[in-house]
């Protein structure tokens, strides 16, 4: 008896997954978005989400999409499901979702906390702790300050308010919703922005400021995260989940580093984080670029299976290759094994 084996090849198409897009890294100029729309109402957003319909079909992980949601906690969700309030660390986070595309998420909050002196009878806010999220023009609110009270000028430590402090105190917590998510189509990309948000705290020890964005380019299906000045107070360190998410959490293509921003490694975990503090953060202008793999283009034509013995007997080592192979990526070789078996005499 005699058995042969006669080998076939077959080529077929395959979506890759997010854990094939590329990665890249540049440093330019933050250019704030102006026009389009705001989403955000009270500028002191909390785990708030926004459905936002794209003006484009943008495909993700092989898939076109032409609805995204944004949340207050940085990052937004691909598809028509609402990420909820609840969702915070979306890369590591169970929701079941399309994807996300995280350039800051954490535990978010839009607007301006921090702490200043009054003096009764004085409209001057003095060692203001920080200033950076107070914006002019806005309502300003804490302990002794009038209600409906705004903001007429500020420099790096002091608040120049619309009317006089009813009372005198030292470090009081005040509170400015100056928190913004704007989006903007600019034809060649689609544009969500986060301005003037920071970690969430119920008082003014900690005072980040956090200005960001996501880019969809249409043309070629990347995503960007570009960032814009970005500084904190705290030495306490707070993780950012930075990166892309497949339909699971087990499908990830994040971001680490406990040092900088401008050297980061790829995650071994979904839940791996860039720290954020006083000391560490990232400069104006960084962008972080996810570029999807190339797909094979038209119907593949593998040819003739190439084998170096074919037929060949059961146990016998042989290598296969395809006569003409296919460029790009998001291919899938299937190999086809038919077995002859010839009775006779020997």
């Amino acid at each position: 008896m005699l058995s042969l084996l006669i080998v076939v090849a077959s080529v077929l198409p395959s979506f890759s997954q997010v854990t094939g897009y590329t990665f890249s890294q540049t440093s330019g100029t933050y250019t704030p978005i102006t026009g389009g729309t705001v989403l955000t109402s009270t500028g002191l957003e909390d785990d708030d989400t926004y459905a936002i319909a794209l003006p484009f079909t943008f495909t993700f992980d092989g898939v076109g999409y032409t609805d995204i949601y944004a949340s207050a906690n940085g990052y937004i969700c691909f598809g028509t499901t609402d990420p909820g309030t609840g969702t915070r660390s979306a890369i590591s986070s169970t929701f079941a979702a399309p994807g996300f595309a995280c350039p800051y998420s954490a535990d978010l909050q839009g607007g301006f906390v921090g702490t200043a002196n009054r003096s009764s009878g004085s409209s001057t806010l003095t060692s203001v702790n920080k200033t950076a999220g107070v914006v002019d023009g806005l309502i300003i609110t804490g302990t002794g300050i009038p209600a409906g009270t705004t903001v007429l000028s500020h420099t790096a430590n002091t608040i120049e308010l619309s009317a006089a402090a009813t009372s005198t105190g030292t470090a009081g917590a005040i509170t400015i919703g100056s928190g913004e998510i704007r989006v903007e189509d600019l034809g060649s990309e689609f544009v969500i922005q986060w301005t003037n948000f920071k970690r969430f705290t119920t008082s003014g020890a900690t005072n980040d400021n956090n200005n960001f964005q996501v880019r969809l380019n249409p043309v070629d299906n990347s995503i960007s995260f570009v960032y814009g000045d970005n500084s904190s107070i705290s030495a306490t360190s707070a993780g950012r989940q930075v990166g892309l998410r497949g339909a699971t959490n087990a499908i990830f293509n994040n971001r680490t580093s406990t040092t900088s921003w401008a050297a980061t490694t790829a995650g071994t975990l979904n839940s791996s984080t860039i720290s954020f503090r006083n000391t560490i953060f990232p400069a104006s202008g960084l962008t972080y670029t996810f570029m999807p793999p190339n797909p094979c283009t038209g119907t593949p034509a593998p040819g003739n299976t190439i084998s170096t013995a074919n037929p060949v007997c059961s146990g016998t080592s042989f290598t296969l290759s395809v006569q003409n192979s296919t460029p790009g990526t998001g291919v899938i070789y299937q190999w086809h094994l038919h077995q002859i078996i010839q009775a006779g005499l020997i």
